[in-house]
């Protein structure tokens, strides 16, 4: 289970740091989530959340070697997962792109909030036979 864990907060922070190249390619910005981007307010914006998807990125996997951070690196990138998710479908009528991006995050945020309920659930049980 520990090594599951470790491999799904891996994964999720993989997921998260894909974006954060576009901090640096702001041409790639376009491509990859299928919008035109003529306002430098709307390019800053966007490379802004491009790093802090590195950032959340870098604490995923910085927590998959560090047991003691488990839990929190896993509330924060659902909660970044669960955010795109609900407001994807708050909004509506999205592009293909961001669809896609949507469906990664369902997958990826399915995988992270199943292994983490089950990883402590499975903690308390072994602490509480103790």
């Amino acid at each position: 289970m520990e090594f599951l864990y470790r491999l799904i907060l891996l994964i999720t922070g993989v997921v998260h740091l894909l974006p954060f190249s576009l901090a640096f390619f702001a041409n790639r910005i376009s491509n990859s989530y299928g919008v035109s981007i003529s306002d430098p307010n709307m390019q800053l914006l966007l490379r802004h959340r491009a790093f802090l998807f590195g950032i959340i990125g870098f604490g995923l996997i910085f927590s998959a070697i560090k047991k003691k951070y488990y839990l929190a690196a896993s509330v924060v990138g659902l909660v970044s997962m669960i955010s795109f998710i609900c407001l994807y479908y708050w909004i509506g009528d999205i592009n293909a792109q961001l669809q896609s991006v949507m469906r990664v995050d369902m997958l990826v945020g399915a995988a992270l909030l199943l292994i983490t309920v089950l990883y402590y659930r499975r903690s308390k049980n072994v602490k509480s036979n103790m």
